[in-house]
């Protein structure tokens, strides 16, 4: 047996007063006088002895009645056996899962109102001199300190919902790095109040904090399905004025039920564009396609929207597009002949074509195109290769197509830096090119008959290419004999397409050819330089935009709606502008980035979709999952207890016996008055 409060027993002390008492009888003493006391003698003799004894006995049970009172404020316990050494001042950490999912409806109301009231009722469980730790899915800075139990009640209610999603791992790993540093002397108790989602827990990830006690309270979610918006992209990332585009939507059903006529809407800059209707299969995904034509250049923001209750966060899907006046292509070329691409960009209002030499190009502002042709160079300078590194590195497109008398060690030194690719000697070899990717969208609307009944371009020879694998690469066509011809590869933020062919006439058809057409222009639709459509509302989110000659101004971001103004912080590197938003302090929605109080971007963030799944781990499943990874002193405790005080003292500190005491106390009381009428 041991006690919560031991030094309440100095009051045993007091157990000498009735002793003394009884030694020293100071009552006074009156003498009566009788003639004959012989009789008298006889009585007094028989009444001594049953007064001594009902003395006694009155002294042992007061004594008794004294010393269990003691105990009574002492609180005395039976211990359990955890196994970890008590050093006297009990820490709890209370771990309040306040993610979206705890804004359910539960059998005692919303969840998360529900957690905050168990853990307000933990508290009365544990001793005074208690330190605490409240953690949430925010990781606040103020919640890093251990504190009073008066503190964390003022802070348990301020905690709000929030769509940070943290796993169980991360959770336990945040505890971990708040430990004192002698954490193997800390006898730790962890509450961990949440519905344990199943999405919420990393099976194969760290579990730490192995020697701690876990008492876990399960909320079960009485949500059973759900409809959501999971995710949305454009058919093609180029953008233009009057041109007819798709935007790809993803809808999920969650649940057991089939949905007809389910209304989407979209909206763009807050008009509504379109709106459509579509059915979806229980347990099943839906694309659905919405097709848009936007006739405002500049930067656009668009909502996507679907109606579904009572898990509302997820349906709406924010993103953003930009359509420039002007897209600038760049023509590096040597060739006297007939300029194919400018021919190709010069009636087209969406593009500005510009053609230089080898000798003549704008080093300086290579930057400001979207797309540069390198068509035929005899020989490239190493301050181009410098120049050109630079570019494709911070998210320029770039089309290299070599000439047949070129210097092979030349183009193999500019390739170098950038991928594992390289020339090898000319090969005579003729031919049609074969094996087109038609899935490619670098294809799109190339084919419109099947590809047998189509003449492919010819060629008279080939630059064949050497790489240790395709990893990476992607392929538009081949030679007749399986040789590649044309690559596209990744150049960190850039994009670099590879053509084996020279295009002069007299090696190929390719650029009289039709397929000359779609391919060139889809591949600058593609270069249009455009910010990421989205981003995550996750911790750690880096959002990245395009911007030339950033001098270190100040940057916010604002959302209008919800006059939200943040000061990010920013870094810039290769002509590109690194965003760290405070995204536990966001909402989802489209925001403008302003320098100098112009708006230069849209960056669009959505809610973490993690949350949208509401299958919930069972009390078993849970079991056997802590002790897979070695987290074995694990005790449920249910939420809807009506004695959850009494359910923590029983789980954390053993039986306690003070209402044992007290009830010992109150029997001593009887006792007493019992002999006290008795022995009249």
């Amino acid at each position: 047996m041991q006690f919560l409060y031991p030094n309440f027993l100095w009051a045993l002390l007091t157990l000498t007063i009735p002793i003394i008492i009884h030694l020293f009888n100071f009552r006074r003493y009156k003498t009566v006088y009788f003639s004959n006391v012989a009789f008298l003698q006889n009585i007094r003799k028989e009444t001594r002895s049953r007064s001594t004894l009902k003395n006694l006995l009155l002294l042992l049970i007061r004594l008794l009645a004294i010393a269990f009172l003691v105990l009574v404020f002492a609180r005395p316990y039976i211990p359990v056996n955890h196994g970890i050494k008590d050093t006297g001042t009990p820490r709890v950490v209370i771990y309040i899962d306040n993610s979206f999912s705890m804004e359910a409806e539960g059998k005692s109301g919303i969840l998360l109102e529900a957690a905050k009231m168990k853990s307000r009722q933990i508290t009365e469980a544990f001793p005074y001199n208690t330190q605490y730790l409240l953690v949430t899915n925010n990781f606040e800075l103020q919640h890093q300190q251990w504190i009073t139990k008066e503190q964390l009640l003022s802070w348990v209610s301020q905690v709000q919902a929030t769509h940070v999603f943290r796993t169980l791992n991360q959770v336990l790993e945040r505890i971990q790095t708040l430990l004192p540093v002698n954490d193997s002397l800390i006898a730790l108790q962890t509450f961990l109040l949440s519905d344990f989602q199943k999405n919420s827990i990393d099976e194969n990830g760290n579990f730490p904090l192995k020697n701690s006690l876990f008492y876990l309270i399960a909320f079960p979610n009485n949500q059973t399905g759900n409809l959501l918006i999971d995710s949305a992209w454009f058919e093609n990332p180029g953008h233009y004025i009057g041109k007819e585009e798709q935007l790809n939507v993803v809808v999920r059903n969650l649940s057991e039920e089939k949905y007809s006529d389910i209304p989407i809407q979209l909206f763009i800059n807050d008009t509504l564009k379109a709106s459509m209707v579509f059915t979806i299969e229980e347990k099943s995904n839906k694309a659905v396609s919405i097709p848009f034509t936007q006739w405002i250049s500049g930067l656009n923001q668009m909502k996507v929207e679907i109606s579904d209750y009572p898990i509302t966060f997820d349906n709406s899907f924010y993103i953003n597009f930009s359509i420039r006046q002007k897209n600038k292509v760049l023509v590096i070329s040597e060739s006297q002949g007939i300029d194919y691409f400018k021919t190709l960009f010069q009636d087209d209002e969406n593009f500005e074509t510009v053609s230089t030499s080898s000798q003549n190009i704008p080093f300086n502002t290579l930057s400001e195109y979207e797309l540069v042709i390198i068509n035929e160079p005899s020989e490239i300078s190493t301050g181009f290769i410098t120049v050109l590194i630079t570019y494709l590195k911070s998210g320029g497109h770039a089309v290299f197509i070599p000439k047949q008398e070129g210097s092979i060690n030349d183009y193999n030194q500019m390739l170098e830096p950038l991928v594992p690719i390289q020339f090898e000697p000319w090969l005579i070899q003729k031919g049609n090119v074969s094996d087109p990717d038609v899935t490619n969208d670098l294809w799109n609307s190339a084919f419109k008959t099947n590809i047998k009944d189509s003449r492919l371009p010819e060629y008279q020879g080939f630059f064949p290419f050497r790489y240790p694998s395709l990893s990476g690469f992607s392929v538009l066509y081949k030679s007749e004999s399986g040789q590649n011809l044309w690559i596209k590869t990744s150049v960190e933020q850039g994009t670099l397409f590879i053509s084996a062919i020279p295009f002069s006439k007299q090696i190929t058809d390719f650029a009289t050819h039709p397929l000359f057409v779609p391919l060139f222009y889809n591949i600058a639709l593609q270069s249009t330089s455009q910010s990421y459509p989205f981003y995550w509302l996750q911790p750690a989110t880096m959002a990245k935009i395009g911007l030339k000659d950033y001098t270190g101004e100040t940057v916010q971001i604002t959302k209008g709606g919800a006059n939200q103004e943040l000061m990010p912080r920013t870094h810039y590197q290769n002509g590109k502008l690194l965003i760290y938003p405070a995204t536990d302090q966001m909402e989802a929605g489209t925001y403008s980035v302003i320098i100098e109080d112009s708006v230069v971007e849209h960056i669009s963030f959505n809610y973490d979709r993690r949350e949208s799944e509401i299958t919930c781990y069972t009390e078993s499943e849970l079991k056997e999952l802590f002790k897979q990874v070695g987290l074995k002193q694990m005790t449920f405790i249910s939420p809807e207890s009506t004695v959850l005080v009494q359910d923590v003292k029983k789980a954390t500190q053993g039986n306690d016996l003070s209402q044992l005491f007290l009830w010992l106390v109150l029997a001593m009381f009887l006792i007493e008055i019992l002999i006290l009428k008795l022995s009249k």
